[in-house]
C-alpha cells in the first residue's frame, strides 16, 4: 500500500501573524492552537491531506490535552467558521481539510519524490489548473497553517501599476507578467486569487477592486477565508464579487 502520511512537515515562522490564527488565540487561548496543531500534525502524519473526524479522533484530541470532547468539537468548528478548515466537507461529511493543506500535500509529495499521490475526488478543493500550471510557475512553497499558494518573483519595482477594469480578467491578467516586489517582502498568491476569482465569474470592476483590497492576493490576507464563503453561497448570492468586495471593506475597517 502506498504511503500517504509524512515523518514531518515544514511551517513559517510568520504563521502566528496569520489573522486565523489570532483570533483562534483570541477566542480559545492556547487551547485553541494546541487543538489546531494537533490535528494538523495528524493529517500529515496519517492521510497527508485530511482527516476523518468521529468520536474516536475527537476522544484522542481531547484525551492527549486533556480536555473535553465537547470543548474540542467547539475548537474544530470554530476552525472551520475563521477558514483553518472547510467547512462544507465538515459539516457534510465530517472531513478535516483544507485547500492550504492539499496543495502543501502535493507540493510534499512532490519534494518526497512519490509518484502516486492523489487527493479523493469527493474531498477536493484546489482548482483544476492549479496542478497543471507549468513547473517554472509552480514552485515549492514554504509549508504554514496559512499559505494558499504562493508565488514568488523578483523585480526592481516597489508597487503594482494601477489596474484598469479592461479585458477578461478585469486588466489584472496583465500583472501576472510582471515581477513582485521583495523590497516590501510580502508573500502574494496573485495566480491563485485569479483562478478562484475567475471561476465565479468576477466581472471586470469587482475583480479590479478585489485585486487592490486584497493588495493582490497577499498571503494571509481575510480575502482567503472570505472567498469560500462567496463559493459556497453560489447561485443565492446575486453578485459574488460585490459580497467579497462588501466583506472585505468591514474586515479592513476593523
Amino acid at each position: 500500500m502506498a504511503k500517504t502520511g509524512f515523518p514531518y512537515y515544514r511551517a513559517e515562522t510568520d504563521r502566528f501573524q496569520d489573522i486565523r490564527i489570532k483570533r483562534l488565540k483570541k477566542e480559545f487561548k492556547g487551547t485553541g492552537y494546541a487543538v489546531y496543531s494537533y490535528i494538523l500534525n495528524e493529517i500529515y502524519r496519517v492521510k497527508g491531506c485530511f482527516l476523518e473526524w468521529d468520536e474516536n479522533t475527537a476522544f484522542d484530541v481531547s484525551e492527549y490535552w486533556d480536555l473535553k470532547e465537547s470543548q474540542v468539537e467547539e475548537i474544530v468548528k470554530y476552525c472551520c467558521a475563521i477558514g483553518l478548515f472547510d467547512k462544507g466537507l465538515f459539516t457534510n461529511g465530517r472531513v478535516i481539510t483544507s485547500r492550504a493543506i492539499q496543495i502543501r500535500y502535493l507540493e510534499m509529495s512532490k519534494l518526497a519524490k512519490r509518484t502516486n499521490f492523489n487527493i479523493p475526488d469527493n474531498i477536493c478543493l484546489i482548482p483544476e489548473e492549479i496542478p497543471k500550471l507549468p513547473e517554472e510557475i509552480r514552485k515549492p512553497t514554504e509549508f504554514s497553517d496559512k499559505v494558499e499558494y504562493s508565488i514568488e518573483k523578483n523585480s526592481k519595482e516597489k508597487k503594482y501599476p494601477p489596474l484598469s477594469p479592461t479585458g477578461e480578467n478585469g486588466g489584472c491578467k496583465n500583472i501576472l507578467n510582471l515581477k513582485d516586489s521583495n523590497n516590501d517582502r510580502i508573500e502574494r498568491n496573485f495566480e491563485g486569487l485569479t483562478l478562484r476569482l475567475k471561476k465565479m465569474n468576477i466581472p471586470p470592476d469587482d475583480f479590479n477592486t478585489i485585486c487592490q483590497l486584497s493588495n493582490n492576493g497577499e498571503i494571509g490576507h481575510p480575502v482567503w477565508s472570505i472567498i469560500p464563503n462567496a463559493e459556497r453561497g453560489g447561485s443565492r448570492l446575486h453578485s459574488p464579487g460585490k459580497y467579497i468586495i462588501s466583506e472585505l471593506k468591514k474586515t479592513l475597517k476593523k
